[in-house]
């Protein structure tokens, strides 16, 4: 997200936020609580309306929002409204109040598909992990496998191991 585009995001959070607590006083804490799950990124919008929210409380889980929540404090909170449910409130209608995106213009070819890009990084990335195994010791004296000079620069005895019985295999 762009910086003035992070900055109107952050002005509809606190926005929204105050909002919330002059109309639910007895939800202040939760309206907190829900601001920090948004501002950090533990909410995620999914295309059906529903929405993923982190637990504060245990970092594995977290709860499908669609209306009601899973959460222990669903059944408590005042309306319902968890910090949960008040935080995909919150980061659904700030997102709305963004300016809509450029759209990309669909009769315009693009040049390279994401499948080339990501064959392109996985062969260079291939060959920067060879070139730094060749450039190991282990490589220029024991092996030219970049697998084993990567164990041997781990530290791993295995490489010393695999090397032997490979050199014993072929005498």
């Amino acid at each position: 997200m762009a910086t003035a585009t992070r900055e109107q995001f952050r002005q509809a959070l606190a926005e929204l936020a105050s909002k919330a607590r002059a109309s639910l006083p007895d939800a202040n804490g939760r309206i907190d609580a829900a601001v920090k799950l948004v501002l950090a990124g533990d909410v995620e919008l999914l295309p059906d309306g529903t929405a993923q929210v982190a637990s504060s409380t245990d970092p594995l889980t977290r709860y499908l929002v669609n209306g009601t929540c899973p959460c222990r404090d669903f059944a408590q909170a005042p309306s319902h409204l968890c910090r949960h449910r008040l935080a995909a409130i919150f980061a659904r209608r700030a997102h709305a109040t963004l300016p809509a995106l450029t759209t990309i213009d669909v009769a315009t070819p693009v040049e390279t598909s994401y499948d080339q890009v990501a064959a392109t990084a996985r062969v260079e990335a291939s060959a920067q992990f060879i070139a730094v195994c060749r450039r190991s010791k282990w490589s220029k004296h024991v092996t030219n496998s970049p697998f084993l000079a990567l164990l041997a620069m781990a530290g791993s005895n295995a490489a010393c191991k695999i090397s032997s019985a490979c050199s014993n295999a072929f005498r």
